[in-house]
Formats: C-alpha cells, structure tokens, sequence
C-alpha cells in the first residue's frame, strides 16, 4: 500500500484549502478596513480637540487682554500665542448689537486645520494641490475649523 495520494483527493484538498483562503479573506478584509477607519477618525478627532483649546486660549488671551486694556479691541492675535504648524487662526473684534444699550464687544476666533484643505479645480479642470491654494489661507477653504464667540464688556473707563 503506498501513502501517496490520488489526485482526486490532492484536488479535494486543494479545494478545502482555497475556501478556507477565501473565508478567511471575506472574515478579515473588512475587521482591516473597519480598523483603518477607526484609527482615521481618531487622528481627525485629535486635530479637532487640538484646534478646539486653540481656539479656546486665543478667545481667553484676547478677552482678558482686552478687559485691561480697551486698545486691544482689534482683530490682531494676542501676545504669547503661537499658532502651531499647519493651523490657521482669524480673530474679528466688533462691536456687538446689544439690546441693554451697554457698550460690549463680540470676540470671535476661528481656528481651521490648513492640512485638511479642500483642493480647488483650476481653470483646466485640474485640481491643484493644497498647498498651492491660495484661499488656503481663509477659513471657508478650509476642510474642518472650529468657531468661537463671546461677548467682552470693556472697563468703564474705555466706555
């Protein structure tokens, strides 16, 4: 007796190994991709909390700022703040419409992720990319920002 096999049992075989590949590939293609994802929305999650505080410190700096002295009361980033690479920052400061008749200023700072910028078609049709944007540097070209607003009674001597 020879423990040699015949070839219609080395085809059983084969067949029994490729479905085994095949469910294999049908059971962990998907965890991998499920598993890529995860691990993109938590690197976008991280640059959002990112320019959340950021967008939180230059609000606090340039209110308190202001509060000590009213010749603060402009658009210019407060002093002390660095804008970490690849974020954007604009701060506006204008008087608010108030109903109480009380002189306060409206404080807004958006923050947006330059790095995520949408690319924009050029005139060909071709997409440039985006760091070739110039509209990069404002917000409504930006692919994820963070807004914030508060209102800034100024000392009365300012009023």
């Amino acid at each position: 007796m020879s423990n040699r096999l015949s070839r219609g049992e080395q085809g059983s075989i084969l067949t029994e190994v490729l479905i085994a590949l095949l469910l294999l590939a049908l059971t962990a293609l998907p965890l991998y991709s499920v598993m890529v994802v995860a691990e993109r929305l938590e690197r976008r999650s991280e640059r959002f909390a990112q320019m959340l505080t950021l967008a939180r410190q230059v609000m606090e700096l340039k209110g308190t700022a202001m509060k000590a002295d009213p010749g603060q009361a402009d658009s210019r980033l407060p002093a002390g703040v660095a804008i970490p690479d690849g974020f954007r920052c604009q701060v506006t400061v204008q008087d608010a419409a108030d109903p109480a008749g009380l002189p306060l200023k409206e404080v807004s700072v958006i923050v947006w992720d330059q790095a995520n910028a949408r690319p924009v078609e050029a005139g060909g049709g071709a997409e440039t990319a985006p760091s070739e944007i110039s509209a990069a540097e404002t917000p409504s070209a930006a692919g994820s920002k963070c807004a914030l607003a508060m209102l800034v009674a100024l000392p009365d001597e300012a009023r």
